[in-house]
């Protein structure tokens, strides 16, 4: 399971966001504090249905430097041995910006450069150990839209997504394209006041209409995530049938033991109101 979410991690620690350097939080946004290191606890059960097991299964923990950046990210295995395939070391320039992530004990890493055009616009471009790129963004800030272009192996490029955005900064709508420059897929997103997504509707290349619905606690952690006419539903809220339509299941997520800063130590997912995995933090601050 770990390698898995290893190259989910990777893919989500190299995603594209000029609008800011965005710390990553693991299960959601809302850590506040000046953290210097948060580990998680990951408790699972053998059968499904069942409480979590009485021992964690695996852990993951964040290192953080004093200007609030994620340096490393280390999991462990049910035995507490660090996974040979799971710890990513990340690096930033002088503006905070990442500039390389590293899955260290496998040798890889993804390498950004960052440059402005002719008109001003900020380039971000993306290559492995290869030093070929491997993509490229472009900030038009004034308009509010983010393109990415994809290489080929013979140096071309060709149009892969528009991110069009808020004057939040949000992503608010994404058109991903093919080849031939035809739109295969669109998402519009709606978002509360603190930035919180709500709604995500997809539209794939058929035509058909996929729609995610979201909930939040006071402390903007994620709590509930609906789906109607889609067959996914990312990390723990997989769980639980939708009567409106029988191939989507999800959980219900509960957070209790609160911290000092109001940071969750407990995360419970819920399957038809008892606590079926189980996620505890640990947080430790420089001040």
């Amino acid at each position: 399971m770990i390698p898995a979410l290893a190259v989910i991690l990777f893919c989500v620690l190299n995603s594209f966001n000029f609008s800011s350097q965005q710390k990553f939080r693991g299960i959601n946004d809302s850590l506040r504090g000046h953290v210097k290191t948060e580990t998680y606890f990951y408790y699972e059960s053998n059968k499904t249905g069942d409480a979590p097991d009485s021992n964690w299964n695996y852990k993951r923990v964040h290192n953080y430097n004093k200007k609030e950046q994620v340096e490393s990210i280390y999991y462990y295995n049910a035995q507490n041995k660090v996974d040979s395939e799971a710890t990513i070391i990340m690096k930033y320039d002088s503006k905070g910006r990442e500039i390389s992530t590293t899955n260290l004990l496998r040798s890889f890493s993804n390498k950004t450069a960052y440059s402005n055009n002719k008109n001003g616009n900020e380039v971000q471009i993306n290559s492995s150990d290869s030093d070929l790129p491997d993509s490229k963004w472009v900030s038009d800030k004034s308009a509010m839209i983010d393109t990415s272009f994809i290489y080929r192996r013979d140096g071309t490029s060709t149009l892969n997504y528009v991110r069009r955005k808020n004057k939040n900064g949000d992503i608010v709508e994404e058109r991903q394209f093919d080849e031939a420059g035809h739109v295969t897929e669109t998402e519009n997103y709606t978002y509360d006041d603190h930035h919180n997504k709500l709604t995500e509707i997809r539209i794939d290349n058929n035509g058909e209409k996929h729609l995610h619905f979201f909930e939040y606690d006071k402390f903007g952690n994620e709590t509930f995530e609906r789906a109607v006419n889609d067959m996914y539903i990312g990390g723990w809220r997989v769980g639980e049938s939708d009567p409106t339509n029988k191939d989507i299941i999800y959980y219900r997520l509960k957070y209790s033991e609160f911290d000092k800063h109001d940071n969750w130590l407990k995360e419970e997912a819920l399957f038809k109101g008892k606590a079926v995995k189980k996620l505890m933090r640990k947080i430790e601050y420089y001040d």
